[in-house]
């Protein structure tokens, strides 16, 4: 079993086909190699058994050492291990694991023990969407990868499978602390903010600007694709969002006032602030002020590491 965390590009499946265990299906039971700190704690992920011994539906993880074990899960509908062995800048290997409690619950909980000493819980991330931890700038430091899905869940009424880019943000630990560190990822939002103007059309821009704005009117297809003026909101959004979450405020709001009609600015400009400080910013230490570092060298080596993969 790969027991670091792998150097990573700044692309993640947000909708993982693959888990360790996903409605009973799917197991995973090992420990770190002898030779490196955390060895003596294993890993066990699979189906869940009921007192007869036969097999659920659902999936449990537990932690085990010596004599002792820790239950990280007895019945979720989902679990995997996302990074084993790592530091994830909290000053001692972890496991951390990704848990999703029921279908009806889109809360995925992204749970890091440590894996020396005795193991404990050290922090919970909460989200609306899974998590990927890669080390993306290939220098020993690792971020965690995922999108704000649960601040922008039925934003002016839209449901999230509206949207095509729900607003990443990139977080990672530092003396222990969560940290926002998107503002240090521009060329990651800048490459898709240029996907999406791309993507405008000029003619349904300048119909969407003499619009109310929330296009109250307007609704999706029934298992559709968003079309024609509501296509159009929803990708001025998107834009919007990638510069807010990548640190430039200013700029965020620069697009706003040059896509947006002008009658619903303020509107639409306190609904996607509040949506942003009730997301995963809620959860967060601090926020950092660095600007961007290019990552367009950056090699790609993705993080998604089975071990049938190595």
């Amino acid at each position: 079993f790969l027991c670091v965390a792998s150097a990573g590009q700044t692309r993640f499946a947000n909708n993982p086909t693959r888990l360790v265990c996903d409605h009973g299906e799917g197991a995973f039971h090992g420990a770190l190699p002898a030779d490196v700190p955390g060895h003596d704690v294993e890993i066990s992920v699979g189906p869940a058994r009921q007192h007869n011994g036969f097999a659920t539906r659902t999936c449990q993880a537990t932690l085990l050492w010596g004599q002792n074990h820790l239950v990280v899960t007895p019945d979720a509908v989902q679990a995997d291990i996302d990074v084993m062995g790592a530091d994830l800048g909290l000053g001692t290997p972890v496991v951390a694991l990704q848990v999703k409690a029921s279908d009806d619950d889109p809360a995925v909980q992204y749970k890091i023990y440590s894996l020396t000493d005795t193991p404990h819980l050290l922090r919970t991330i909460t989200g609306h969407d899974y998590f990927s931890a890669a080390d993306t700038r290939l220098d020993g430091q690792v971020e965690i990868w995922t999108t704000d899905a649960a601040a922008v869940q039925g934003f002016d009424n839209l449901p999230r499978k509206a949207f095509d880019s729900l607003p990443t943000i990139i977080l990672r630990f530092e003396d222990g602390k969560l940290i926002d560190v998107s503002s240090e990822f521009r060329s990651y939002y800048d490459r898709q903010i240029e996907r999406l103007r791309s993507r405008l059309n000029p003619e349904e821009l300048s119909a969407f600007q003499k619009s109310d704005g929330r296009l109250s009117d307007k609704a999706l297809p029934s298992g559709g694709r968003p079309q024609g003026l509501l296509s159009t909101k929803i990708k001025a959004l998107e834009i919007i969002w990638a510069y807010l979450y990548s640190g430039r405020e200013q700029k965020a709001w620069q697009a706003l006032s040059e896509m947006w009609p002008e009658a619903d600015q303020d509107r639409v400009k306190s609904s996607i602030l509040a949506a942003q400080a009730r997301g995963l910013r809620s959860q967060v230490d601090s926020v950092s002020q660095h600007s961007s570092q290019d990552l367009s060298k950056q090699i790609a080596i993705y993080s998604d590491v089975r071990p049938e993969n190595v």
